[in-house]
């Protein structure tokens, strides 16, 4: 091999990885959003997260079709329950301050599917490389209907590798009202803008959660646990269990803000 097709085939390989690493780094940031999102994992297609304009606004489209396997290290294998997750996710940098109050607004509208089985389009997640932190908000819907799971402390020390059970809580829905039932349906909701309001007040000794969809309060100031070494963080996208949704799901973000106070 020569020194000059040696030296082309060294550019080529730079240029592929620091692309490649320049891509993972984008940020997708409206002109009105306060932040921006970035991909941390990559994405399973070219579509699985695109711009698209609606009526002279800007909008992010998130879109999962069955078999879109997720980037990240864990969605290729099973696990709870699953032979593997489909994700087109984003999340914020940096993330949200502990003993501070962060008022978390944004719009998302459901195009299309959402019809399966726990298909998450927010969270507040907690998880770092050296905290294994369950997910601290989702939201999601579930057989049609929206849920709001927050993370509860549980006194349950079963092992799961090196944590107990206990230390990483358990997930509990806190939309269970019979008033909310019938407002919350994929019937109701889909095709609908629907404003969110996410207060989540990361006191370090009771950390609360109020959620809100266009005025309407579908969780009131619940109590929520936060591991001591979690940092918690938004996510925005669709995250659902593989070989459960035999449907793609198409979601509409946008207008995303976060005011921190305290």
């Amino acid at each position: 091999m020569t020194r000059i097709l040696l030296s082309r085939l060294l550019i080529l390989f730079a240029a592929t990885v620091f692309g490649a690493a320049a891509a993972m780094a984008q940020d997708f940031q409206d002109s009105d959003w306060s932040l921006g999102l970035y991909r941390n994992c990559a994405l399973p297609a070219p579509d699985s997260v695109s711009w698209v304009s609606k009526s002279g606004d800007q909008k992010l489209q998130f879109k999962i079709s069955p078999k879109d396997v997720g980037g990240c290290s864990s969605d290729a294998r099973a696990r709870n329950g699953a032979r593997f997750w489909e994700r087109a996710e984003l999340r914020q940098r940096g993330g949200l301050a502990k003993a501070k109050t962060h008022d978390i607004r944004f719009q998302a509208t459901v195009v299309s599917g959402f019809t399966g089985r726990e298909e998450t389009f927010f969270q507040i997640h907690g998880w770092t490389s050296k905290c294994s932190s369950a997910p601290l908000v989702m939201m999601r819907f579930h057989r049609k209907r929206l849920e709001v799971h927050v993370l509860k402390k549980t006194s349950d020390r079963t092992k799961s590798g090196a944590i107990s059970r206990g230390e990483k809580g358990a997930l509990v829905n806190e939309t269970k009202s019979i008033k909310l039932r019938r407002d919350l349906t994929l019937a109701k909701l889909a095709g609908k803008p629907l404003n969110f309001q996410v207060l989540f007040d990361a006191d370090r000794i009771k950390p609360r959660l109020t959620v809100k969809m266009n005025g309407q309060t579908l969780v009131d100031n619940a109590q929520m646990y936060v591991r001591d070494c979690s940092n918690p963080h938004v996510k925005a996208g669709i995250y659902r269990p593989g070989k459960q949704n035999k449907k793609t799901s198409i979601l509409w973000f946008d207008d995303l803000t976060i005011r921190t106070s305290g």
